[in-house]
């Protein structure tokens, strides 16, 4: 319920207008056209995962650039883990993991890969860290065979994995 200032009268539906700063026209809501725009917030919780998702389909196009075929997610044989990336070319897989923080990424998701290693057996494993893994996380990954590539961006990590597989799998460049 709406009253007027000015004489107190009661009404419910008051009459609005707007004006368009750009081309100076006034209209109201039966003359304009109305569109819902949609604001979405990300859960807090929610997050630390949100950002982890963000730089894996530049790394895998820069992987599959590089003749890799790609998988997203993806599974290796005799597990039952599912990797942010499985990389292959020919027989040879590479099962990738990438975490994301604003500072560095902490333990816990090196050690959640480890733990899809009990099973799968990819020929490489790599954690990509954006930007970079806590000294625990690295220590972590070293003793535990998992080989870490980290960077500002996507395409850096991205690059070290291909330096990884390079020297891990003995591939030649693709050009």
């Amino acid at each position: 319920m709406c009253s007027c200032d000015k004489c107190g009268a009661h009404f419910e539906d008051p009459s609005q207008s707007f004006f368009c700063r750009k081309c100076q026209v006034d209209f109201n809501l039966t003359t304009g056209i109305i569109n819902d725009v949609y604001t979405y917030y990300v859960n807090e919780k929610m997050l630390d995962e949100v950002r982890s998702q963000i730089g894996i389909p530049a790394i895998a196009k820069v992987l599959e650039n590089n003749g890799f075929e790609i998988s997203m997610p993806g599974t290796v044989p005799g597990g039952v883990g599912i990797f942010s990336i499985v990389a292959r070319r020919g027989q040879r897989a590479i099962a990738i993991d990438i975490g994301s923080s604003d500072t560095e990424v902490g333990v816990e998701p090196v050690l959640e890969l480890f733990v899809k290693l009990l099973e799968a057996k990819p020929d490489v494993a790599v954690f990509g860290g954006l930007p970079r893994l806590s000294v625990k996380a690295q220590e972590v990954a070293a003793m535990h065979g998992i080989k870490v590539a980290e960077g500002l961006t996507p395409s850096e990590v991205a690059n070290k994995i291909l330096d990884i597989a390079r020297i891990d799998l003995s591939l030649t460049p693709v050009h």
